[in-house]
């Protein structure tokens, strides 16, 4: 029941009470901080136990992409919560909310060496939008509920509250102090200025080629509607940067594909996204922090081109190009730019649509032999081909950093708009796609979930199966099984002419899941993968699809093309 104005509580009971008012249902971590856990009604708020406190801080990060709610992971202070980081680190990057709630050291001794102390608040400041350490039991809810307000509003991120025992064991909060923090993302919406909003409508109204690059930003606003209405007034090519993939339906025909240096090789759907960037004269930039892999080391946009820049972070605009600003949320900034477009009157009918369907269709006639081929092992490609059939307008994928988010990003279709691709391409920290698709499952326990993961990614978190199935999670693990951590030796292959130690045993992933109590299926030739695919959804259990896959292939990286005619590129050390 929830507190009256009157009563008196601990620490513990004030941060339980706050989060239930923010609308946490899911918890992911381990049983600490323990006086809040002790604290926890499990009708209303469920703890997830993981194996690893970074599969956690992961879980949490899923769950938020896919609820449209902020996640909440927790740890033990000390090597706990130091486990906390990189799945921290991939929320800062991809701007996801998550609220981190770690346990401290008793306020009395600090700096006399107690096990376990480490200044979580100077660990965690590069990573997140706010750290704080409660101070006193009547600051609790106030502190904590400003966490969740500040993860979810802005450019979205994560937090942390750092808990010290005797703060949580201290009498002293009331009902009266509780706070109500937030329980979606964006809460808070910036509209931007409508001068701004003018301006942008006279360079791009006057634009003889505009295009379009949708980030992230454009999914975490929900922008997608407004985004293609903006699209077809303009009838501007749309390129969508790995994490915004998913921000116009890919069957459009204004929509060109993942532009990228990952995505951009001979291969590649992103060599024609890139292109249609490459040749626009005016570019409109929406809710993308313009990194070095999705402008192909800011070389799409061409620096001279002219560009407009939506994004509800000032400091993104004019990072990497001179553009005219437009600071406001992306869903917001788009509706007023359309209204903007309308009222300017109707632009000439290009024939830019048939030249972008001329170019991805001379792209699939490419790539055709290799998603249809039977050659043994595995080609990646085929792969993907087949768990696309297995991809409705409400599956969510999630794909690990590395190879796997590179051949879903190009490869799959996704033809609802949303985020229903999940992927760890902000920080790229690999070990991811099995705790992500754990947290998303836990956030639409109705839809399918496929993970798409490599086996040197697989290995770092595979105790995360017993997870999967002692919660009864029906998701599918498909490990592309080639017994090496590929990128490395591709790359080190480029740059030096040899690979060094990139190769692994050959490890049957089937069999490991059998162990930890999760179905497996082992694959090895291509005319069995629809069967295993569809038998592994039909279990309704965890299950590993283990791929065995050909060791020689890799992604259209851009500059990995190089490798198809053995010329490595010598590189200054």
């Amino acid at each position: 029941m929830p507190a009256s104005d009157s009563t008196t509580m601990t620490g513990a009971r004030a941060l339980y009470e706050t989060l239930r008012a923010c609308g946490v249902t899911h918890v992911f971590g381990l049983d600490s901080p323990e006086a809040l856990y002790a604290e926890m009604d499990r009708a209303e708020m469920r703890p997830i136990t993981v194996r690893d406190e970074r599969a956690g801080a992961i879980m949490a990060d899923a769950y938020a992409r896919v609820s449209g709610r902020p996640g909440v992971c927790t740890a033990i202070r000390g090597p706990g919560a130091t486990n906390l980081i990189t799945g921290l680190a991939e929320a800062w990057a991809s701007s996801i909310p998550v609220v981190a709630v770690v346990n401290d050291v008793s306020t009395a001794v600090v700096g006399r060496n107690p096990i376990q102390e480490v200044d979580h608040l100077a660990l965690f400041r590069p990573i997140t939008k706010w750290a704080v350490r409660l101070d006193r039991p009547q600051r609790v809810s106030e502190l904590t509920a400003r966490a969740f307000v500040l993860a979810t509003s802005g450019r979205p991120g994560p937090t942390l509250v750092s808990c010290p025992d005797d703060v949580l064991a201290a009498e002293g909060a009331t009902g009266a102090g509780l706070r109500l923090g937030a329980r979606r993302y964006p809460h808070l919406r910036a509209a931007p200025d409508p001068a701004a909003v003018h301006e942008a409508v006279l360079i791009l109204g006057d634009a003889a080629r505009p295009a379009i690059v949708a980030g992230g930003g454009v999914l975490s606003a929900g922008a997608w509607d407004e985004l293609r209405g903006v699209a077809e007034l303009l009838d501007a090519p749309v390129a969508t940067t790995p994490l915004g993939k998913g921000a116009i339906d890919e069957s459009h025909p204004l929509a060109a594909g993942v532009m990228s240096a990952y995505t951009g090789g001979e291969l590649g759907r992103g060599r024609v996204a890139n292109d249609a960037i490459r040749e626009a004269d005016v570019v409109l930039l929406v809710g993308t922090k313009t990194g070095n892999v999705a402008t192909s080391n800011w070389t799409i946009p061409d620096p001279s081109s002219r560009t407009v820049h939506i994004d509800v972070d000032v400091a993104e605009i004019g990072r990497n190009y001179r553009s005219l600003g437009v600071v406001g949320d992306a869903k917001l900034g788009l509706a007023a730019l359309a209204a903007g477009l309308r009222a300017a009157g109707p632009r000439p009918v290009t024939g830019r649509r048939a030249d972008l369907a001329r170019a991805l269709d001379e792209w699939r006639s490419r790539i055709r032999p290799l998603a249809e081929s039977s050659a043994r092992p595995i080609r990646p490609e085929r792969v993907v081909a087949e768990m696309s059939r297995f991809v409705d307008d409400d599956t969510i994928v999630c794909a690990d950093a590395s190879y796997s988010s590179l051949w879903a990003v190009d490869r799959l279709t996704l033809r609802r708009p949303g985020r229903r691709l999940v992927s760890a391409r902000g920080f790229g920290g690999i070990g991811w796609a099995l705790p992500a698709g754990i947290g998303a499952k836990l956030a639409a326990s109705d839809k399918r979930v496929l993970c798409l993961t490599g086996d040197g990614a697989f290995g770092y978190v595979f105790q995360e199966l017993e997870t999967a199935a002692r919660y009864g999670l029906g998701l599918v693990v498909v490990v592309l099984n080639n017994s090496t951590f590929a990128y490395q030796k591709h790359a080190e292959r480029l740059h030096y002419g040899r690979s060094f130690e990139t190769d692994l045993l050959d490890v049957d992933y089937a069999a490991l899941a059998r162990v930890l109590r999760c179905e497996g299926i082992r694959v090895s030739d291509p005319d069995q993968l629809a069967p295993a695919l569809g038998a592994a959804i039909a279990s309704g259990r965890p299950t590993v699809v283990d791929v065995v896959i050909d060791p020689e292939a890799f992604p259209p990286i851009t500059a990995f093309d190089q490798l198809r005619v053995g010329a490595p590129i010598p590189v200054a050390h």
